[in-house]
């Protein structure tokens, strides 16, 4: 559903900037723009919708579906079964495309294109903290262990704390992790979020702005 409205969306913005004369008819251009602005309206309507959908949720009773290595139906928009790497190539994808645009000077004295890059990125960096928190979510339905910080004092953790983990992980704080795949995933969280953080957005910021 995500996906369907995002797209309706992103084509019908795109055929209005073409008809209203703000950018011409080139095929690369026309289909850069789309993907930009269909990217920028699914990142918030995937996000809403996965942070509802995991928050109006008993995770006791997820416990018995995770550890036969089954998910919800809703668990993810996309139906992937594991949304921290597509959403990882998905949001580089989407930055290097920005990069590109810039460099290859397709919108000319376009204003807005530094706004839609910048909405690109940041939506490719809530789209990963949000995919890496269901990972750790997964990862504890299935019983490893993980030191959450903001854990309830009952001991029954939250979707919003699994949450909280994962932005700890993605701006580099510190956190504590007990079992081996714990480690690991926190170990790749580390890796994708310097990468992403020190590199791909840096270089989008700087190239949009120059």
């Amino acid at each position: 559903m995500s996906i369907l409205l995002s797209s309706v969306l992103g084509l019908a913005v795109t055929t209005g900037l073409l008809l209203g004369g703000v950018i011409g008819d080139d095929v690369m251009t026309l289909l850069i723009l789309y993907y930009l602005v269909t990217w920028v309206v699914f990142c918030p309507l995937y996000l809403v919708w996965t942070h509802r959908q995991w928050s109006r949720t008993d995770l006791a009773e997820l416990e018995p579906m995770a550890r036969e290595g089954r998910r919800p139906r809703w668990g993810t928009a996309s139906g992937v079964g594991h949304p921290e790497w597509w959403s990882i190539q998905a949001g580089v994808i989407s930055a290097l495309i920005v990069i590109a645009a810039s460099r290859l000077n397709l919108f000319p004295d376009q204003l807005w294109l530094p706004l839609l890059g910048l909405l690109t990125v940041a939506g490719s960096w809530a789209l990963m903290v949000y995919a890496f928190a269901e990972k750790y979510l997964d990862l504890h339905l299935r019983g490893e262990e993980i030191d959450l910080p903001d854990q309830h004092a009952d001991g029954v953790p939250e979707f919003g704390d699994f949450l909280s983990h994962s932005v700890a992980v993605f701006t580099m704080s510190g956190v504590h992790t007990r079992s081996r795949a714990a480690r690991s995933a926190v170990r790749s969280h580390t890796l994708v979020a310097f990468g992403f953080n020190t590199v791909i957005v840096a270089m989008t910021v700087s190239l949009l702005f120059t």
